[in-house]
C-alpha cells in the first residue's frame, strides 16, 4: 500500500477581453440569464468574452456551427435552448433538470486566435 496526495489538476491559461484567464477541469462558466433562445445564448456570450462564436454542442448534439446549413441554423437561432436541444438530440430533457452544459468554442474577436474556455453549465430553469 502506497500513501500519496492527489496532484492540482492542470491549468489552461487564455486571454479574455485582453486579461489572463486560468481555470482547470474543474471549472465552468456559469451563465444564469433564463432560457433565453439560441441566438440570444449566442449573443451574450459573444459579447461577455468577446468572442466570435463558432460553434455550441451539447454531448455530441451539434446547437450551432458557424459552418452549418444557414437554413437550420436560422431555425434553430429563434428556438428557446431547450427546446433546441430537444430538438437537435431527439430526447426529451426530464422535468426536474435545471442545467444544461454546453462546450463553446469562439475566436476572440480582437486577435482572431482561438480561446480555449472552460464548459459552460446553463441553468435554463
Amino acid at each position: 500500500m502506497t500513501l500519496s496526495e492527489p496532484q492540482p489538476p492542470a491549468k489552461t491559461e487564455t486571454i479574455v477581453k485582453g486579461e489572463k484567464m486560468t481555470w482547470s477541469p474543474w471549472d465552468c462558466i456559469d451563465v444564469n440569464i433564463g432560457n433565453v433562445t439560441l441566438g440570444e445564448f449566442i449573443t451574450w456570450y459573444s459579447d461577455e468574452y468577446n468572442v466570435e462564436i463558432s460553434m455550441v454542442s451539447y454531448g455530441v448534439a451539434m446547437l450551432y456551427s458557424s459552418f452549418g446549413n444557414k437554413d437550420r441554423m436560422a431555425k434553430r437561432m429563434a428556438m428557446k435552448m431547450d427546446l433546441a436541444i430537444a430538438d437537435v438530440s431527439k430526447t426529451v430533457l426530464p422535468a426536474n433538470q435545471l442545467f444544461l452544459v454546453l462546450e463553446v468554442m469562439g475566436d476572440d474577436r480582437d486577435t482572431d486566435e482561438e480561446v480555449d474556455l472552460p464548459y459552460c453549465k446553463f441553468r435554463f430553469r
